[in-house]
């Protein structure tokens, strides 16, 4: 069984180096006909991105890293993530855009290419570059493959076949074994895709992965908020994630399973 472990995820990218050369799109021309398009959606917490980031910087190799602007679950903007975002940039990596077309409903392309543009300026803003590349978010779920002009597009047919295409969304690699599949990369441009939010140090399953971001959650808004006297006097010595524990055990019916 596949472990998402960041010590696999180190074994598979020393792996494909020995394979072959390891691109970000911003990096790939079309002169490219073989090696790797790596590539990584955010989706969810940009820490972790980084985490993955230094991996690959000690490796030697660098990515794209697609951030979603519009996530519900991170803030690209925050003055922490602002630092991550262009630590990233300045060591290399590429920063692109993780558009979702479906919060903009039923609208023509003319104007959802306005909405990439508006988005794009965000991530600009950050690492003050423009912004070459775009992946669609969950565009299998919705059967969506919108291609935008002026810009590189993951979806499209100079960088994607299903047959070349490697993704753990999910975690399901859809029958393809990692390690075997890579091989192809000696003599095709494969596509790789790894979402940061599936791997940790010990290879956690989902629950406890996001259990343990929404402790982090819980522990870094405690930090923050204790600049408020008046919380610092109800809280006492105890901590948020305590009493957060104590809340859901007194008004959801929970109980810890042993």
């Amino acid at each position: 069984m596949f472990e998402f472990s960041y010590e696999t995820y180190s074994k598979i990218i020393k792996e494909m180096k020995k394979i072959n050369k390891i691109y970000n799109f911003k990096s790939a021309d079309s002169s490219v006909k073989n090696g790797f398009l790596l590539r990584h959606d955010v989706d969810i917490d940009l820490d972790k991105a980084y985490k993955m980031c230094s991996i690959e910087k000690n490796i030697g190799i660098t990515s794209t890293y697609f951030l979603l602007v519009t996530s519900d679950f991170y803030n690209v903007l925050s003055y922490e993530n602002r630092k991550l975002v262009s630590n990233m940039f300045s060591d290399g990596f590429e920063i692109a855009l993780h558009f979702d077309p479906m919060l903009y409903g039923d609208i023509s392309l003319e104007q959802m290419q306005k909405q990439v543009e508006k988005e794009c300026s965000i991530i600009e803003d950050i690492i003050g570059e423009r912004v070459q590349t775009i992946s669609l978010h969950n565009p299998s779920i919705h059967n969506r493959y919108l291609v935008f002009k002026t810009y590189k597009n993951a979806y499209a047919g100079e960088f994607f076949t299903p047959e070349l295409y490697l993704s753990d969304s999910c975690k399901d690699f859809r029958g393809k074994d990692v390690f075997e599949f890579i091989k192809k990369g000696k003599s095709n441009l494969l596509q790789v895709l790894f979402h940061p939010i599936h791997f940790s140090e010990n290879g956690e399953n989902y629950i406890k992965s996001f259990s343990r971001l929404i402790e982090d959650k819980i522990n870094n808004f405690d930090k923050y908020v204790r600049i408020n006297k008046t919380y610092k006097n109800e809280i006492k010595e105890n901590t948020l994630l305590s009493c957060f524990q104590k809340h859901i055990k007194e008004n959801c019916g929970y109980e810890e399973k042993v």
